[in-house]
């Protein structure tokens, strides 16, 4: 899938999808987009039930300390063990999603994993994702190893292919996050320092 990332007027940005054609599955490179629904008590499977994958579609980052922020939660609530193994945390669509391992594909590049599924979508949110083509979120980290700077296409598997071996550099981390800004630094400072945009 092919996307347009522009500054629209408001100097946030926007993507467009590429035409349908663009987005016919390649072999060992992408995946279906997940079908677009306006309400999220239409998705099939539903809500609370696991994301069929493959899927292909575009990826983006949180910013720093937010995933730490949701692990914490999930392990206090809901109870989530840690992964040792895994590489990255990231948010899938759906609920039934949560402690799920995938792995994820950049482009046409390396298979990757396994990643912990440890946060999901607001349900109000999912028509928005899914008619901008999302498909996952990964932890400030993997963003910046992969040099994030906007939505990526990527492809995530329930699965590794047979044969799979992991990427040198994708190592487990159990903590990753970097150390705190300075203090009275202001959000949009932090983001900015980091490569991101200014949060508002």
């Amino acid at each position: 899938m092919t996307t347009t990332v522009s500054a629209a007027a408001t100097g946030k940005p926007t993507t467009t999808p590429a035409p349908a054609a663009a987005r016919t599955p390649l072999a060992h490179t992408y995946a279906p987009l997940m079908p677009y629904v306006a309400n999220w008590q239409h998705l099939a499977p539903g809500y609370f039930e696991q994301t069929p994958l493959p899927a292909g579609g575009l990826a983006m980052y949180y910013a720093p300390y937010v995933m730490d922020r949701v692990v914490d939660y999930r392990e206090r609530v809901n109870n989530l063990p840690e992964c040792t193994e895994c590489i990255g945390r990231i948010a899938l669509l759906r609920a039934g999603d949560i402690g799920r391992r995938v792995w994820i594909q950049v482009g046409d590049g390396a298979v990757e994993g396994p990643y912990f599924v440890t946060d999901v979508a607001a349900r109000h949110d999912i028509p928005g994702l899914l008619r901008r083509g999302w498909v996952v979120d990964v932890d400030w980290e993997t963003g910046q190893r992969w040099q994030m700077r906007g939505p990526i296409p990527v492809t995530v598997y329930s699965d590794p292919p047979s044969g799979w071996t992991p990427v040198p550099t994708a190592q487990a981390t159990s903590t990753a996050t970097p150390a705190p800004p300075q203090v009275g630094a202001t959000p949009s400072q932090v983001a900015l320092e980091a490569g991101g945009a200014a949060v508002r």
